[in-house]
């Protein structure tokens, strides 16, 4: 594979990780609160992902391993959500650690589509 079309894969995986966190998001703050953690399948994986030591996915990778000005998800957000996907209940902080997860992810979706326009 070459580089556009790695980037070009990377650039799609970050999309879609930020378009189904971000319609949760819209979610979780228009419906009545509920206590129960239960994500879409999508963000269920990001969260997983970002928690292995080595992410099998290469946009995940970024997400997790990204320069640490903002580029990348702290390990203590990163905690955080997977504890409340394993015990299924939302966290006072959780919103707020879903909402820094959406800022990197649209971060790094942005730096993928410069590097791909870079290539034309």
């Amino acid at each position: 594979m070459n580089n556009a079309g790695l980037e070009s894969g990377i650039y799609e995986q970050l999309r879609s990780y930020s378009e189904a966190l971000n319609h949760y998001l819209v979610m979780l703050k228009t419906e009545p609160p509920s206590q129960n953690f239960m994500p879409p399948v999508e963000v269920g994986e990001l969260i997983r992902g970002l928690g292995e030591k080595v992410p099998f996915e290469v946009s995940i990778q970024f997400l997790a391993g990204g320069p640490r000005d903002g580029g990348s998800v702290p390990d203590m957000v990163v905690r955080r959500l997977r504890s409340a996907l394993e015990s299924g209940r939302l966290a006072s902080e959780t919103l707020g650690d879903l909402e820094r997860l959406a800022a990197v992810l649209g971060r790094q979706q942005a730096g993928a589509f410069a590097r791909l326009r870079r290539m034309r």
